[in-house]
C-alpha cells in the first residue's frame, strides 16, 4: 500500500477537479436519452429557443424527481449539477433561465 507522500504526485492530476453529489440522478438521465424524450419534445414543439424545448423537458424531469422546489428554477437546481452527464450535453446552465429567449 502507497503512503501518502507517495501519492501526492499523482492526485495533483485532481487539481482543480470538481467534484457533484448526484445520487440517483443519472438513472433517470439514462431513460430519458433511451426515451429519446429530448428529441421527441423537439419535434412536437417547433421553437427558436437558445435551449430546445426537449432538453428543458429533460431538465425539469431531473428537477422534479430530485423533489427540489420551485420547479421554474432550472438553472438554480443545474448551476449545482454536473450538466453534461444529466442531460448528454454541454450547456450552461445559466441558459436555463427564467427569460428564455430566441431569434
Amino acid at each position: 500500500m502507497k503512503k501518502l507522500n507517495e501519492l501526492l504526485p499523482e492526485l495533483e492530476a485532481l487539481e482543480g477537479a470538481e467534484s457533484y453529489a448526484h445520487g440517483f440522478l443519472p438513472l433517470p438521465a439514462a431513460y430519458c436519452r433511451r426515451f429519446e424524450l429530448v428529441e421527441l419534445s423537439d419535434a412536437l414543439v417547433p421553437s427558436k429557443m437558445d435551449v430546445s424545448p426537449g432538453l428543458m423537458v429533460q431538465a425539469m424531469v431531473r428537477d422534479t424527481l430530485s423533489g427540489r422546489s420551485p420547479l421554474y428554477r432550472l438553472e438554480d437546481f443545474l448551476s449545482g449539477q454536473d450538466v453534461e452527464l444529466l442531460l448528454g450535453t454541454s450547456i450552461d446552465a445559466h441558459k436555463f433561465n427564467d427569460t428564455q429567449s430566441g431569434q
